[in-house]
């Protein structure tokens, strides 16, 4: 079997996956347990990495195909920086940058299962959509932000372990980070109800509307602007690469089709 059948074979890709999964758990195991053996298996695991670049380089379509793909590139930087040798620096804090570079290792998991690569794909296509949605977020969360210091500054107070009380409204900051605190939900009532309690000023119907409304905005409208984007990428693209993948059946076929062609005009020829 030659280079290039190895590299697009269905056994290669599993025990690439295999080594992959071994790795992963590997690194996890790593992080609570020093042991030598898991080292050395490590770097065997590390010289099959090595191997399999080679397999993809040799048994590559072409050269720009290879380039052209991020997931080569990927695995040569995560091979090169494995390779780096801790000893050669006394400096701990470049020991410590190296070691976390090497843990991205675990990113590799990605090229083995085509449904997580196509996650990617719809996570980057997403930027653009969830950058807008946010930038329209943090419009709102600004404009509520300032409401919130003008009507509840120095109303309330929050107890913490480092200091005797913060104001939750007592700046646009604070304010930014209570209502974020409203959009996840976590305890989001209790600001509400020490502003019921402490505050004699302002009405309590206000203060609902203030809270009630934002919850809603926040999180049930522009957050699912937020889903609705990732969701339809998502579509767009599984859509595109299942067109691809029927274009590459239909091209498969059609090549077979001629090949059978030729093959009983040849035999004709004999024939005659």
């Amino acid at each position: 079997m030659n280079t290039k059948k190895i590299a697009h074979s269905n056994l290669f890709s599993n025990i690439i996956i295999l080594v992959i999964v071994v790795n992963v758990l590997l690194i996890g195991f790593q992080t609570s347990f020093k042991n030598p053996a898991i080292d050395r298996i490590q770097f065997f695991i590390l010289g099959i990495f090595i191997i399999e670049i080679f397999i993809r380089w040799f048994g590559r379509n072409s050269t720009k195909e290879y380039l052209t793909h991020f997931w080569n590139w990927f695995d040569i930087i995560i091979v090169l920086i494995a390779l780096i040798p801790t000893s050669l620096f006394s400096n701990g804090e470049i020991i410590t940058s190296l070691r976390v570079l090497r843990v991205f290792r675990v990113l590799r998991l990605f090229k083995a299962f085509p449904e997580l690569q196509l996650m990617i794909q719809v996570l980057l296509k997403s930027c653009k959509s969830v950058y807008y949605a946010g930038l329209l977020l943090m419009i709102f969360m600004y404009l509520y932000s300032i409401i919130g210091v003008t009507l509840f500054k120095g109303s309330t107070s929050v107890e913490t372990a480092h200091t005797n009380g913060l104001d939750p409204f007592g700046n646009i900051l604070e304010a930014f980070f209570s209502l974020f605190r409203v959009s996840t939900g976590e305890d989001w009532t209790d600001l509400r109800y020490d502003l019921l309690s402490l505050n004699v000023d302002i009405s309590p119907v206000v203060i609902n509307v203030y809270f009630l409304s934002w919850y809603v905005l926040s999180a049930f409208l522009l957050l699912n602007i937020v889903f609705g984007a990732v969701i339809n990428n998502y579509e767009v693209i599984y859509a595109t690469e299942k067109n691809d993948d029927d274009d590459d059946k239909l091209a498969d076929q059609i090549k077979c089709l001629e090949v059978k062609v030729d093959r009983v005009l040849n035999q004709l020829d004999r024939e005659s």
